[in-house]
């Protein structure tokens, strides 16, 4: 969810200006200047953001750009409500939590070793794999100029 919103009331202050120099600076009236720095104004029409963009430059005497009066940002989803609560919340305790798990039977932690030596030879089937597409790759980037006479595919080392 992105969320769009007014950042001038940060820019004058970041230069040390007010809003009623602004006022004079742009030739915007003093509600719509207000509103937009309180962040009540909801929409605005080009010819006021040029005016407000333009009198902010003769006011600050420096470049200006979009960001120094909207913001676009990337929001969350998530219920603010929840976001306060994981902020509060304490570091998880590891030790503790093992404490609280039943011990595994010796057929459990068998099952489990089984489980991970399935996972490790998984693993060396694919990066011999991968070797070995990568040899043939190699193979057809090289060209024939390249290949040993007696071993199709093998490169010869210069």
């Amino acid at each position: 969810m992105t969320r769009t919103h007014w950042t001038l009331a940060e820019t004058l202050r970041r230069h040390g200006k007010n809003v009623s120099a602004l006022v004079k600076a742009s030739g915007l009236s003093k509600n719509t200047v207000y509103d937009i720095v309180n962040g009540k104004s909801q929409a605005v029409t080009l010819e006021t953001l040029d005016k407000l963009l333009s009198g902010l430059e003769q006011l600050t005497r420096a470049p200006v750009t979009l960001e120094d009066v909207l913001r676009r940002e990337q929001g969350s989803d998530i219920d603010p409500e929840l976001l306060a609560q994981a902020a509060a919340a304490r570091p998880f305790n590891w030790e503790e939590l093992r404490k609280t798990l039943p011990t595994w039977t010796d057929e459990e932690r068998a099952e489990d070793e089984r489980h991970q030596q399935e996972l490790k030879a998984e693993k060396l089937v694919q990066l011999a794999q991968g070797d070995k597409r990568l040899d043939q790759l190699l193979g057809i980037l090289d060209g024939p100029e390249t290949r040993s006479p007696t071993e199709p595919g093998k490169r010869q080392h210069p």
